[in-house]
């Protein structure tokens, strides 16, 4: 339905090349159902990760870490044979899930503001979407997506019994440095969270 909507709305289909449907390597930012014009930092600021008005990001006090809610995946493992993992979307529950953990967070912070991080996966996408719904868009101070931060590849999905077998195989080899066919190991996550750590430390610099 939003699809048709959008085409209906750009008959050219130019949308589709400026918003949502680019590679895996070429995602942007995705439209979030509310839109947050106090945001003080974008998804593509240089160095040093100023502010507007030329002021360093704050070092934050608190970093919450949100594990998306359930997804399509979860409550289907067959969808991974059909749909690309990065486009799997939550379910109603998910979205729920969400949303609770939006308004705890916002207890946890209280009046504080917060920067949001997430993956290019639709499933992070809107979980990220649903628990901003709890923030006062003032309080949000930027949302930036990084794909270091998607969950470990298991290689070619749409082959069950493949999988079945890698993760068998993990199990009796170690879980950490068994890397999957056309995947991952645990060993090539750590490395680039790692590396997405110190960007962290990066956007959040202060002055001594």
């Amino acid at each position: 339905k939003l699809f048709n909507a959008l085409d209906q709305e750009d008959p050219s289909g130019r949308w589709k090349q400026e918003a949502w449907l680019r590679p895996m390597g070429e995602q942007r930012r995705k439209p979030f159902k509310r839109h947050y014009p106090t945001l003080d930092s974008s998804l593509d600021e240089g160095p040093g990760r100023r502010l507007a008005h030329g002021g360093l990001i704050p070092r934050p006090n608190k970093i919450i870490l949100v594990r998306h809610g359930e997804s399509q995946g979860n409550d289907d493992e067959t969808v991974y044979t059909r749909v690309s993992d990065w486009r799997i979307s939550l379910t109603p529950k998910g979205k729920s899930q969400a949303r609770e953990v939006g308004v705890k967070m916002r207890e946890v912070v209280g009046d504080g503001e917060v920067f949001f991080y997430h993956s290019p996966y639709y499933r992070t996408v809107e979980t990220c979407q649903e628990i901003m719904e709890a923030f006062d868009p003032r309080a949000i101070r930027g949302i930036r997506e990084d794909p270091r931060m998607a969950e470990q590849q298991f290689g070619n999905l749409q082959d069950a019994a493949q999988i079945r077998k890698s993760k068998n195989e993990r199990h009796r080899y170690g879980r950490f440095f068994y890397r999957f066919p056309q995947g991952e190991a645990g060993l090539d996550v750590y490395n680039r969270v790692t590396s997405f750590i110190d960007t962290l430390r990066r956007d959040h610099l202060e002055e001594d």
